[in-house]
């Protein structure tokens, strides 16, 4: 069931940017959380809180971390990795997407019994960082891969199996 879940959310996510819908969705997304009060965050989904969390880490995100951490749905190295917006090997989805926020692409193959999804991020840095708060303005990501380096999170059945930089 939770797999279903997440393969539709990866498909309705490849959908909307490929129609370019994409971004606007995210920035709307974004801010309805980070809105909304201590009460009204618990009804929020998972993937929707780590959205949030994931992509203005540079803010004040204190109610939405805080309901994170309520859930315990996280390992104790996978709260410290999202804190500092790293991951690791062995990481879950939803722990990727609050460490990082959403990618800029997804990468989805299925096979009998499994699946493996390749996540693609443009990179950190002076450089990139200018770039991603430019494309939050526009809500745009496309300029990014031309200016910065990606980043590749790969995943098997939900858990990440490897980084490449």
């Amino acid at each position: 069931m939770i797999k279903e879940v997440v393969m539709k959310t990866i498909m309705f996510l490849i959908m909307l940017s490929l129609t370019g819908c994409g971004a606007l969705l995210l920035t709307s997304t974004v801010n309805r959380v980070r809105n909304k009060s201590s009460e009204e965050l618990k009804s929020e989904s998972l993937f929707s809180l780590c959205t949030a969390f994931g992509h203005y880490r540079d803010i004040n995100h204190g109610k939405v971390a805080n309901e994170i951490r309520r859930r315990k749905v996280f390992t104790a190295s996978e709260y410290m990795s999202i804190s500092k917006g790293y991951v690791h090997i062995g990481m879950s989805y939803d722990a990727v997407i609050c460490a990082k926020g959403t990618p800029a692409s997804i990468n989805v193959s299925r096979g009998s019994g499994w699946s493996r999804t390749q996540f693609v991020y443009y990179g950190r840095g002076s450089e990139c960082e200018s770039c991603r708060l430019e494309n939050q303005l526009s809500h745009s990501y496309h300029s990014c891969q031309y200016r910065c380096k990606p980043n590749y999170i790969y995943l098997e059945d939900g858990v990440v199996t490897s980084i490449q930089h």
